[in-house]
């Protein structure tokens, strides 16, 4: 009578004198082993979920706000600075490179309209200093803040400009 597995609480040496059989011994051995690895992976599973239960907990424990609401102009209107000079037609200046080239800031959207606002990570040269910044791309970005800070509100006093419409004058001669 041989007995299998490891269920019946006995090593792997006891099964030898039972079962003589090279296929049935590596048979037991595969089930043993996979047994083990089992009920290691049930532990480690375990383990992460008590985990993730405690930093679940540690966040809703929080007293503060992991981001600031949206619906403050004020707090956006930090992280977009002013512009460093005014563009008399913001909404007319056209993108200079990347899929958006060639398009009026008019055109685009809100959002996009911020990103192009927003200060970039500086160009830095084989010797680590930065580059200066090309004048199209602070025509950009001037024009861009002035747009955004325009929408909000927020345009710095002293630098509020008229947003100028296409006006048409056309000569036609009779």
């Amino acid at each position: 009578m041989a007995r299998r597995g490891a269920e019946d609480g006995y090593g792997d040496e006891w099964h030898p004198q039972f079962t003589a059989s090279a296929r049935v011994l590596a048979s037991m051995r595969a089930a043993a082993n996979e047994a083990r690895i089992q009920m290691q992976n049930e532990e480690l599973l375990t383990a992460i979920l008590n985990e993730l239960r405690a930093i679940r907990s540690v966040l809703s424990n929080r007293s503060t706000p992991a981001a600031a609401p949206a619906t403050q102009p004020a707090a956006q209107s930090k992280d977009i600075p002013q512009p460093t000079e005014i563009v008399a037609d913001p909404g007319s200046v056209e993108v200079h490179f990347g899929k958006n080239a060639g398009t009026p800031l008019r055109s685009l959207g809100a959002k996009s309209v911020e990103w192009y606002a927003q200060e970039p990570e500086p160009r830095l040269g084989k010797n680590g200093k930065p580059f200066p910044p090309r004048p199209e791309d602070v025509r950009l970005r001037n024009a861009a803040r002035q747009l955004v800070h325009g929408n909000r509100g927020t345009l710095a006093a002293g630098s509020k400009v008229t947003l100028v419409t296409e006006t048409l004058t056309e000569e036609v001669p009779f």
